[in-house]
């Protein structure tokens, strides 16, 4: 048997396949529930069935109407129609010669992503990696957003559409800017946040939550990536240089010290702790070092000091 051949008789059986659905289709008045959730299960059994197959030829064929959400369902070409080559698609995977996606349907409200390398700081405060920065970004919004030239848009709430390369487009955003010049040389920004915006817990977003997020880049203790506060913003060294880290308080306070205006007794405590605990870490990191390079003999500590560099007082200890 030929190639030919096979594409002969191939074509015939789709021609007998799409024949059968369209008799039965037309014969059988079947009702489409709502709220299925499986790709491709329309009469909500949970299950991928020719029943579906004749379900979706039916809305193919104009004799059925689909919600939005079960035309997500069923459009498995992702050509934004409902056609015979989606119905043959659902078969096909009722008779298992093609697999659908079998998560659950979301509505549409899912983004599903793979990525190798995250490394767990899905934060815009502590991200290390684009990875990383790539989920927040795609969780989180912006107050402003930028057109397609690469321009701010400022008026993200009651900005007019821009046009581009001879259409116009929309960049809808949660704030407007206004910028203020003032005589001194300064300059005022103003933003206007857009209301009904929400948080993934229902919790709606306010100017507080902005200010938040500046208080948080702006803070001496910051160590992320974001250089917010090297912006020349009036007040910001003033602000930054009124502040100590609690670890230099604690440190500069000494371990005796039993002054509780910044911190308490068991800050005091966890602190030297936990410093303890460093040094005696990187004390053995040093001596294995000097040992495995051979400056120091299994288990000289002294020999490891000396060789590191650490002077040691005469008839001192280590």
């Amino acid at each position: 048997m030929n190639d030919r051949t096979v594409r002969k008789k191939e074509k015939k059986m789709k021609k007998k396949t799409l024949s059968f659905l369209i008799v039965l289709a037309l014969v059988l008045g079947m009702f489409i529930p709502a709220g299925a959730a499986i790709n491709g299960d329309l009469d909500g059994d949970d299950e991928v069935t020719a029943a579906d197959a004749r379900l979706v030829l039916r809305a193919a064929l104009g004799i059925d109407e689909l919600t939005e959400e079960e035309q997500e369902l069923v459009d498995t070409d992702r050509d934004g129609e409902i056609t015979a080559a989606d119905a043959r698609t659902v078969l096909r995977a009722a008779l298992g010669m093609e697999e659908l996606p079998d998560e659950e349907h979301s509505g549409g409200d899912t983004l599903i992503v793979g990525y190798s390398w995250f490394s767990g700081q899905f934060s815009p405060f502590s991200s290390q990696t684009s990875y990383d920065g790539d989920v927040w970004a795609m969780t989180s919004v912006n107050l402003l957003g930028s057109d397609r030239y690469g321009s701010i848009v400022e008026k993200g709430v009651t900005g007019k559409p821009i046009e581009y390369n001879g259409k116009s487009y929309s960049y809808p955003g949660i704030a407007d800017l206004t910028v203020t010049k003032n005589k001194n040389g300064t300059v005022d920004y103003d933003f206007k946040l857009r209301g009904g915006v929400r948080f993934s817990d229902g919790t709606e977003l306010t100017v507080d939550d902005v200010i938040f997020n500046m208080y948080v880049l702006s803070d001496p203790t910051y160590m992320g990536t974001n250089s917010f506060a090297s912006l020349p913003i009036e007040g910001m060294n003033e602000y930054r240089s009124g502040m100590s880290p609690l670890s230099e308080l604690i440190f500069n306070a000494g371990r005796d010290n039993t002054d509780r205006k910044y911190f308490t007794a068991k800050e005091q405590s966890d602190f030297w702790q936990k410093y303890d605990a460093a040094v005696l870490a990187l004390a053995e990191e040093i001596v294995d070092y000097c040992v495995e390079n051979g400056y120091a003999s299994a288990g000289n500590v002294a020999e490891a000091a000396e060789a590191w560099g650490f002077e040691i007082p005469s008839g001192g200890t280590v």
